[in-house]
């Protein structure tokens, strides 16, 4: 099984050479997923201990991380041929991401033409998604969506 961090350009363009850059994969799912969570006591306060669970409620909050991450889930076949048997699942998860592009939701399910791992800056990479657009009548056409923009890619096959 295959699994891997992608920390710097070098990473990305293995892992795309790898899958083939995920042509003739389909987009499974796509899942946007907070850090946020409830939380008792301020972070920075020492713990305490709660008499009741009335006392744990009323200190009890939300605690803001503003982080966000996004889990890709990939049917694929068309890679590492004939080792990988067909319709092999590829999970991808994007940590830290900003810059969301809700397009990508509505194609769930369509085929993918290839996803790029753009490295921008140290630590933080553009994730493009070129699907193909398969409209009756028409001749197939493509559409590329910026994804969005993460700070870690972790890439697994299932």
């Amino acid at each position: 099984m295959f699994s891997k961090l992608i920390k710097n350009k070098k990473d990305a363009i293995y892992v795309e050479n790898y899958f083939n850059r995920f042509h003739d994969a389909f987009l499974k799912s796509a899942k946007v997923v907070s850090g946020n969570k409830f939380v008792q006591g301020a972070p920075w306060e020492p713990k305490r201990k709660y008499s009741n669970n009335e006392s744990r409620l009323l200190d009890t909050g939300l605690m803001f991380f503003g982080k966000i991450g996004m889990f890709l889930e990939l049917k694929h076949y068309n890679y590492n041929w004939p080792n990988e048997p067909s319709d092999r699942t590829v999970h991808i998860y994007l940590k830290s991401i900003a810059d969301i592009n809700p397009e990508l939701f509505i194609h769930v399910g369509l085929p993918i033409i290839e996803i790029n791992f753009k490295n921008i800056s140290e630590n933080k990479f553009d994730v493009q998604v070129k699907l193909e657009l398969s409209l009756q009548d028409n001749p197939p056409d493509d559409i590329t969506i910026n994804c969005c923009k993460a700070e870690q890619i972790y890439l697994r096959e299932a």
